[in-house]
């Protein structure tokens, strides 16, 4: 199978990539317009890929915020070039939204749910979303909090292992999490099952800032004083505030077993500490 993975950059899609490869044969340009449709057809029509991935570039809320017509075109825009290209030469469209684009609320989101989205960045994946849906061949998987993403929650929780002061952290709603590593396993699992439609990629469970971010100190063994709160004031954390849990019995029906998230966490954390110890090592200490 032949792959063409375009749009941002992130840990999520370099993760994508790096599992894909191993299998498949991947086109993944740097360099490529992703607003220009002469360069993306012509992109398309060379490698003529059985699949099209593509993950919306913008996803910082106060960029978007701040020109929402350039993440209109940037996410929503973008992706309509690329879903027509894939289109156009048979192949799947697999698109990268999130949790953005539905909103949160009581009980679990459903891939039914209607799409209610309450950010800036949230009303483009949906408006991306839309335009996936009308290509025949498609998959839009709706990603929950990438927690490891580079500046996300787990790099915040982890800096945070030797403060001495007591943390505030919410404990007002739960939401879905997942690792880059894991949502990978998964995207590639769904595109072997060979059934189209939208799909949740989450880890089995949820949990509010209080309990993930106690469940990181615990496994780095920092003696870190928490309290609940009804709202999280850390920078680079606010998923899982609005209750943005996940149903994964889609995941399950299509046979995928996603992981527990304590599960999906400690194997993130314990890969971070093995290369902590590697690299100590190495500069002989």
């Amino acid at each position: 199978m032949k792959l063409l993975i375009a749009g941002g950059e992130s840990a999520l899609k370099t993760a994508v990539a790096r599992r894909f490869s191993l299998k498949y044969e991947v086109d993944a340009p740097t360099e490529l317009d992703l607003l220009s449709k002469d360069e993306i057809t012509a992109e398309v029509e060379a490698f003529t890929p059985d699949a099209v991935l593509f993950f919306p570039p913008l996803t910082d809320e106060k960029k978007a915020a701040d020109d929402p017509e350039k993440a209109y075109r940037e996410n929503a825009y973008s992706a309509g070039l690329f879903a027509v290209s894939a289109a156009s030469v048979g192949a799947v469209f697999m698109l990268f939204s999130s949790y953005l684009a539905v909103g949160g609320g009581e009980g679990e989101i459903t891939e039914e749910a209607a799409a209610s989205p309450k950010s800036f960045v949230g009303s483009t994946l949906a408006a991306a979303e839309k335009i996936a849906a009308g290509v025949s061949k498609h998959y839009i998987l709706r990603c929950a909090e990438i927690f490891d993403e580079k500046g996300g929650p787990l790099d915040v929780f982890e800096s945070l292992t030797g403060e001495k002061n007591v943390i505030r952290l919410s404990d007002a709603a739960k939401g879905s999490f997942i690792s880059c590593g894991k949502a990978a396993e998964i995207c590639d699992k769904i595109l072997d099952s060979g059934e189209y439609g939208v799909y949740n990629v989450a880890d089995d469970g949820a949990a509010s800032w209080f309990d993930f971010a106690n469940e990181v100190f615990r496994l780095r063994d920092a003696d870190v004083s928490t309290s609940a709160d009804d709202g999280s004031r850390l920078r680079g954390v606010s998923g899982a505030e609005g209750g943005f849990k996940l149903s994964v019995a889609k995941l399950r029906a299509v046979g995928v077993t996603p992981p527990d998230w304590h599960d999906d966490l400690k194997h993130v954390i314990n890969g971070r500490i093995l290369e902590e110890q590697a690299k100590k090592a190495a500069d002989g200490k």
